[in-house]
């Protein structure tokens, strides 16, 4: 009688247990044939459909552009050339002695090389 009750107690409630994350892992692992189905913006079959003509009608990347429409916009095609390209940015910070480190720092909220600072005496 022991036995019954043991069997009530713990092993069904985790045979519950476990069937539920079974499912739920079924679930989970199936979830890219079934999700299509609760969608109500399109028919199944066309859903279907689209997925398989989705690979096809995938946008291109270049643009055709008319004789009239290169001479309003006045573009020149040129051949590409790689080349060294350098951007100058301001990034605020402020210079702080770091006493036992050195005698000035630069503190700025963008990692980087600090090649030059421009002050004014008195700053």
């Amino acid at each position: 009688m022991a036995s019954n009750s043991l069997f009530k107690t713990i092993v069904k409630p985790l045979l519950a247990i476990a069937l539920l994350g079974g499912m739920g892992a079924v679930g989970f692992a199936t979830r890219n044939s079934w999700l299509p189905l609760l969608r109500h913006d399109a028919p199944v079959a066309s859903v279907v459909a689209s997925s398989a003509t989705a690979a096809e009608a995938a946008p291109s990347e270049s643009l055709l552009l008319s004789d009239q429409a290169i001479d309003n916009l006045k573009l020149k095609a040129k051949a590409i050339q790689p080349q060294t390209y350098w951007k100058t940015i301001q990034v605020p910070g402020m210079v702080t002695d770091q006493p036992g480190r050195s005698d000035r720092g630069v503190v700025t909220p963008v990692t980087g090389v600090v090649t030059r600072i421009n002050y004014f005496p008195g700053e």
